[in-house]
């Protein structure tokens, strides 16, 4: 069963979101396991699929994007853990319980998609909206499957949606996490104002009354 929709949404035109026949697999066996030839991705297919070479005739997706459902809690729960994990463990050090209970109370499915690339989940994408401002407030792809460029892609398509709709993009970074800070600097994104540890950052719209 799936919880009601209510939440910030972008259709994709040229992206179908199908949810695989095979069962979501468990985020950490994709994580740590041996993968196999069933869920074994090709890096360089992956850039090719991204590449608009890649793209022209070609009727498969780079990537799908699937409303949560209630069996779905334990893979977002492990993305969650295991994306931001070496972050958190640096900053305030790592529970597992207390992440748990974290995770649970800051649980918002009709917030959240889930990312497939070819049916196989690779993590999740949450959004908020408030009058013209869009939040990012998590994209999370499992780490055997970043580095392929489908992250900035996600983000590059949301951004032209905003865009065209007159709405501005907003996100936050962990400030150790300087990897993702220049992606997303590369991809148009600003410093707009800073906690003890996060950057808030956004695209478009940078002035002194922005509220973040």
């Amino acid at each position: 069963s799936r919880w009601d929709s209510g939440y910030y949404s972008w259709e994709l035109e040229d992206v179908r979101p199908i949810r695989s026949d095979i069962p979501v697999l468990a985020a950490r066996d994709i994580y740590e396991a041996d993968l196999g030839e069933f869920i074994f991705i090709e890096k360089e297919k992956v850039m090719r699929s991204l590449s608009p070479e890649g793209r022209k005739g070609d009727s498969s997706k780079v990537y799908a994007l699937d409303k949560v459902c209630v069996d779905d809690y334990e893979f977002l729960k492990t993305v969650h853990h295991v994306t931001l994990k070496p972050h958190v463990e640096k900053i305030w050090g790592w529970d597992e319980l207390v992440q748990d209970s974290y995770f649970k109370n800051g649980f918002h499915p009709d917030h959240i998609q889930i990312i497939f690339y070819e049916g196989i989940p690779i993590g999740y994408l949450e959004l908020t909206q408030e009058e013209s401002i869009v939040t990012i407030a998590n994209i999370l792809i499992l780490p055997r499957f970043q580095g392929f460029g489908i992250g900035s892609k996600i983000i590059n398509d949301l951004i032209e949606r905003n865009i065209a709709s007159g709405l501005i993009t907003k996100l936050g970074v962990f400030k150790i996490n300087t990897r993702a800070k220049k992606l997303y600097e590369s991809l148009g994104f600003q410093i707009q104002s800073e906690t003890e540890t996060h950057f808030v950052m956004i695209y478009g719209g940078i002035n002194d009354s922005l509220t973040v």
